[in-house]
């Protein structure tokens, strides 16, 4: 339990910074809007999908990384692909910080296969590539909030975490 409350931690230290110098904890960026996920609720969710140490995880507009390096601190193999370079900046730095081997990749999403990962991460503010979910897709699909619902998969369930609903979606 404690890497995840290292990096739990780790981000409340950053995010207080960034506070005190005058920056949100949310940004528009030239491929969408980022905002930041709750520790605890993405550590339950993972929890309760019974991810461990072996899956992948693949995170989709991750960010400033603490999906993926949650993802890390419970033994995942994780990957966060960020097209937005201060947030992948933030992701690189938090990953050296906490020691915790995850992968970090600043380029579009959209430009990278989804195959072979077990879980698939997003928190989106639009929808995602239909055609890329159906061609790359080889695990479940999970959305963090209710925002969005891909058009060409089944929803497997939808959890109610501390108030905020995630769905999971699959092919099947």
């Amino acid at each position: 339990m404690r890497p995840f409350q290292d990096v739990k931690s780790a981000y409340e230290e950053l995010y207080v910074s960034m506070l005190r110098s005058g920056k949100p904890t949310w940004k528009p960026t030239e491929k969408g809007y980022w905002g930041m996920a709750v520790s605890d609720e993405v550590h339950e969710l993972l929890r309760q999908l019974n991810m461990g140490s072996q899956h992948k995880l693949l995170d989709l507009g991750s960010g400033d990384g603490k999906v993926v390096l949650i993802a890390a601190a419970l033994g995942m193999d994780a990957t966060g692909i960020e097209h937005d370079k201060e947030l992948h900046d933030i992701a690189e730095s938090m990953r050296k910080k906490l020691r915790l081997p995850a992968t970090f990749i600043n380029a579009d999403f959209n430009d990278h296969s989804w195959k072979g990962f077990h879980l698939v991460f997003s928190n989106p503010d639009q929808h995602l590539d239909e055609e890329k979910l159906q061609t790359e897709l080889t695990g479940r699909l999970v959305v963090y909030g209710p925002h969005y619902h891909p058009n060409s998969l089944r929803k497997h369930r939808t959890l109610d975490i501390q108030g905020t609903l995630i769905s999971v979606f699959g092919k099947e």
